[in-house]
């Protein structure tokens, strides 16, 4: 019995640990594009590949018209990303993808403008 406690006490406390790190339960809305990289919901973090461990952070709200992407980029390089826009009433149709470049050590926005009905679906790294 005791054994067994002692078993599910580091089954918690490496769920605990992991989920710290960013480690969580995998699914399409979450999974990373690749081992540097992570998709979330409304957002998208890039490691930077000067090996620093420093990221290039991104999110967005999407609007009726159009869609403002907001960045922080920790890099000491630029950082592109894809981002990729569809018509939320026709979704089976291509997407439009979009070049977003952050300069080094920088902070700002870029606002993307769409037909009536859409919406920034993925972001993705490089262009």
């Amino acid at each position: 019995m005791r054994a067994r406690k002692l078993m599910v006490a580091g089954i918690a406390g490496a769920t605990v640990v992991a989920t710290m790190l960013g480690a969580g339960p995998s699914s399409a809305a979450t999974s990373p594009a690749s081992t540097d990289d992570a998709q979330l919901k409304d957002g998208y973090t890039v490691l930077c590949s000067d090996g620093s461990g420093d990221l290039a952070n991104f999110s967005w709200t999407n609007g009726t018209t159009s869609a403002t992407v907001y960045y922080n980029n920790h890099c000491a390089h630029a950082v592109n990303v894809t981002v990729s826009t569809i018509d939320v009433d026709f979704p089976t149709d291509s997407p439009w993808n979009r070049c977003l470049t952050t300069s080094a050590h920088s902070t700002g926005s870029k606002k993307f403008g769409y037909l009536f009905g859409g919406s920034i679906y993925h972001v993705s790294r490089g262009c």
